[in-house]
């Protein structure tokens, strides 16, 4: 990277961001991902099956299901939004608190406890 980026954000952001995408990975590669390939194996089966009882009825519910996508896709969206603004404002926090952390000794000396305190909250 170079220098400026560093400059630009602060360590505290960056800190909260590897801390948390850390623990997103992990969740996605220890439970997500095996439960995704068991949903997707059982879903082929029931299509299979479905298609073999009653191919008419199959057509008609994975009509519903493609219609269903359709309309989760931009609730889907919305909520990576909305997970973006949340790891923004943990980034943020966390900064604030890192350096207030980091140089507690110069908070306690120019009396800054409040000033800090009310950084923290925004």
């Amino acid at each position: 990277q170079e220098i400026g980026f560093f400059d630009a954000i602060k360590s505290g952001d960056l800190v909260s961001r590897l801390g948390s995408d850390t623990g997103i990975i992990q969740v996605a590669t220890t439970s997500s991902l095996p439960e995704v390939t068991i949903g997707i194996i059982k879903s082929i089966a029931c299509v299979v099956i479905m298609f073999l009882i009653s191919p008419k009825l199959a057509v008609i519910c994975l009509g519903v299901f493609f219609g269903l996508i359709v309309f989760c896709i931009p609730v889907g969206v919305y909520i990576g939004e909305i997970s973006k603004l949340y790891q923004d404002a943990l980034a943020k926090a966390s900064s604030a608190s890192t350096e207030a952390l980091g140089s507690i000794r110069t908070v306690k000396s120019f009396v800054a406890e409040k000033t800090e305190n009310i950084r923290y909250t925004d």
